[in-house]
């Protein structure tokens, strides 16, 4: 990624000949997807422990908490799947 930012900075104009958008969406933006997504779920484990902390002892709000952190642990998985499975599939053309 970072020779990618690199070629932009140093030549802002065409591409390349050899980069082709299937090369584009493999070095940038997967990856960047792939950290939102990462950031995203990693806030929601937090949030859901936060609620968990300050449930009080309440069993409905502690059946939440576990919720939203279980959730946000299946969300990143299955983003995980996904931007391997496209990965793998760009990589492939």
């Amino acid at each position: 990624m970072l020779n990618f930012l690199a070629q932009i900075i140093d030549n802002p104009g065409l591409p390349e000949p050899g980069n082709t958008e299937a090369t584009l969406i493999s070095d940038t933006i997967i990856p960047i997807a792939g950290a939102i997504i990462a950031v995203v779920s990693v806030i929601f484990i937090i949030i859901g422990g936060a609620r968990y902390i300050l449930s009080a002892g309440a069993p409905e709000q502690i059946q939440q908490a576990k919720n939203t952190i279980i959730y946000a642990c299946i969300g990143l998985l299955v983003a995980i799947v996904a931007v391997t499975v496209v990965r793998f599939v760009v990589d492939s053309l």
